[in-house]
This record gives C-alpha cells, sequence and structure tokens, in this order.
C-alpha cells in the first residue's frame, strides 16, 4: 500500500468521501473518523476528535515587555485551544515581580501565584480552561518594584483534549 502525500490528503474532499461511502468503500465508522481530521496551520494532520484521543501538541510562548513603577498588567497569549496543561514557566525580571495565572480575563479563578521574584523556573504541571473562549493563557503581572522593570517570560504548554 502506498503514502498518501500531504498534497493528496488536501484534495480528497468530503463529497469523495460521500461518494465513496455511497459505493460501500467506506464503512460509517471509518467516515466518521476521517471527518475529524484536518491539517493544522503549520501544514500536520491533527485528529480533532475524542474517539481515539490523538496527540497533544506542545507549544512555548515567549513575550518580553516593560512594567512601570507598581504597574499591574493584564496579558493575553493566544495558544490556539482551550484546554491545556500548564508545564513550565521561565520567568526573568530586572526587579522583583509577580505572575498570576487565571482560567478567565475577567473573574477568573486562579490557577497559578507566584511569590516576588527576579528568576523563577517551575515546572508546574497544572491543567487549565481559558473559560472567555478566546484560547488563551491570561496572566497577571504586577511590578513590585519602584523602579521600571523589564520581564520576559517563556511558558510551555501542551494541549488537552
Amino acid at each position: 500500500m502506498g503514502r498518501i502525500k500531504d498534497k493528496q490528503i488536501e484534495n480528497i474532499s468530503a463529497d469523495k468521501i460521500v461518494n465513496l461511502n455511497d459505493k460501500n468503500f467506506v464503512s460509517d465508522k471509518t467516515l466518521n473518523i476521517i471527518n475529524n481530521f484536518s491539517i493544522n496551520e503549520n501544514g500536520i494532520l491533527v485528529y480533532n476528535g475524542n474517539a481515539i484521543g490523538g496527540v497533544p501538541i506542545l507549544k512555548e510562548i515567549h513575550r518580553s515587555f516593560t512594567l512601570s513603577p507598581l504597574e499591574t498588567k493584564y496579558v493575553a497569549l493566544p495558544v490556539g485551544f482551550s484546554k491545556y496543561d500548564l508545564r513550565t514557566l521561565l520567568l526573568s525580571s530586572t526587579g522583583p515581580v509577580t505572575i498570576d495565572i487565571y482560567d478567565n480575563c475577567v473573574n477568573g479563578f486562579l490557577v497559578y501565584s507566584s511569590c516576588a521574584c527576579m528568576y523563577k523556573y517551575d515546572v508546574i504541571n497544572i491543567p487549565c480552561e481559558d473559560k472567555s473562549g478566546k484560547n488563551n493563557v491570561n496572566l497577571v503581572i504586577s511590578n513590585d518594584n519602584i523602579f521600571l522593570t523589564c520581564v520576559s517570560i517563556n511558558i510551555k504548554i501542551t494541549s488537552l483534549a
């Protein structure tokens, strides 16, 4: 049996699959599984259903910004999926800051909080769902210093089905 190339997968339309099904070439069960696949923004074939699980996607998000003295800033980091596992957090700053992660951008539930620090590497492994429906990681970062502070954060997350 030959390998199907990415371009061949893109060219298979739902109509062709239905036509095959009408001719009893494809079972209803197989058709349901095929309909749960799509090609993501990176050109990778992914399974969108939950019947056979799927492989988690690892994402690394890096952001740098400046906080004014005693400023608190809300930061929404887009991740592309609403359910995820927060894996690691790397924080580096020129002054003491605190970082909080919420499950919603407004009146959210606090899922992670750090103490004031200038450097932190934390393995957190916390499952979270963005309740706002915007597929973001919702951060609140506070500058606890009376001086301007430069902050760099790096968060690794994996998708959950």
